[in-house]
């Protein structure tokens, strides 16, 4: 809402763009498996306990496996394609490895091939495509597993997940570029940055699966 106070479009940017990544890639966020080991769910795979080789802290459930996009985990179990640990504000490296990132990810799945799914700005069609992934996805592994690095499970969902990432972020950049494409709207939007704030520059076979959101 161009009305509104700059702070507050901040803030709904900031909102929009974790929903794009949240429902529009993360199948573990728009799903709940329910089994009789989960009778009341899994939470979208938070419960769902699976050991892949990751050092990570909190790295033990399918959940933080599609988090981390497959993990890659390598020979000393650091987690290849982990977002979750860039420091904030970011750093020269942190921001120079997204930036590569991004490179890649347009570099495997260039925006041509997926024209029509991202075209596509309506999030039900985005939750039947990860339900869709979900089943699937789940269906691989069992509560408890563990998994070695090399298993080709876990190459397949990093595939899954880089595809998933590429895609809604090109949704993303659509939307920005409808909201702030002009040079007039960029323009005014930093022409009121207050001079003392800097400015960067600017870089989851199921027994069942229902709907649900789980963090």
């Amino acid at each position: 809402d161009p009305s509104s106070s700059l702070d507050m479009q901040a803030d709904a940017l900031r909102w929009t763009t974790h929903l794009y990544g949240d429902i529009g890639a993360q199948p573990g966020h728009v799903v709940d498996y329910y089994s009789a080991q989960f009778p009341n769910g899994d939470g979208g795979g938070n419960r769902f306990n699976l050991t892949w080789g990751s050092a990570g802290k909190y790295d033990n459930n399918l959940h933080e496996l599609l988090d981390e996009g497959g993990a890659g985990v390598n020979a000393s179990g650091a987690e290849e394609n982990n977002y979750k640990y860039l420091p904030d504000p970011l750093t020269a490296d942190s921001r120079a490895w997204i930036e590569n990132r991004a490179e890649s990810l347009q570099q495997q799945f260039p925006r041509a091939r997926f024209e029509t799914q991202v075209q596509d700005q309506n999030p039900q069609d985005w939750v039947k495509t990860l339900s869709n992934e979900a089943v699937n996805i789940w269906g691989e592994f069992t509560p408890g597993e563990s998994v070695q690095p090399s298993d080709p499970r876990l190459a397949g969902i990093e595939q899954t997940m880089n595809q998933n990432v590429a895609i809604a972020a090109y949704r993303l950049a659509d939307l920005c570029n409808q909201l702030y494409g002009s040079t007039s709207a960029v323009a005014q939007s930093v022409a009121h940055v207050p001079p003392h704030a800097p400015v960067n520059p600017p870089a989851p076979a199921a027994s069942s699966l229902l709907p649900g959101h789980s963090h």
